[in-house]
């Protein structure tokens, strides 16, 4: 499951809590501002076809972040630029467990957060 670790404001970092995680998993941040489509897929992407039932793609990739396999319980950070223009934006996140365990994908995904940065 993916949760906001805290508030996402301008100048510091949008950090997503994933619990649990397994323990020989890494884990994948995924951050976007596009939560429609992923190249030419439309997203809420199915990824059964891939080997991995039950898991969606549910953000496009503009912009991610990994951990290793450490614990079962991580956070995936991303910074927020100082720059004024991104305050009310909302990027869309999710998170992805990478292991040969997983699935035959090797890849489970979470639930999605949507969250709105603020300027203080």
């Amino acid at each position: 499951m993916a949760t906001r670790a805290d508030l996402p404001w301008l100048g510091s970092d949008l950090e997503l809590r994933l619990v649990p995680v397994p323990s020989t998993a890494a884990t994948v941040g995924l951050f976007s501002l596009v939560r429609t489509s992923f190249r030419s897929w439309a997203l809420r992407l199915d990824l059964a076809a891939f080997g991995a039932r039950g898991c969606r793609l549910g953000t496009s990739v503009e912009l991610r972040t990994t951990t290793a396999a450490l614990a079962a319980n991580r956070v995936v950070a991303v910074g927020i630029p100082a720059e004024p223009t991104l305050a009310g934006a909302m990027p869309y996140d999710r998170a992805l467990a990478v292991g040969p365990d997983a699935n035959a994908l090797g890849v489970v995904t979470s639930n999605g957060v949507t969250t709105t940065i603020g300027a203080r």
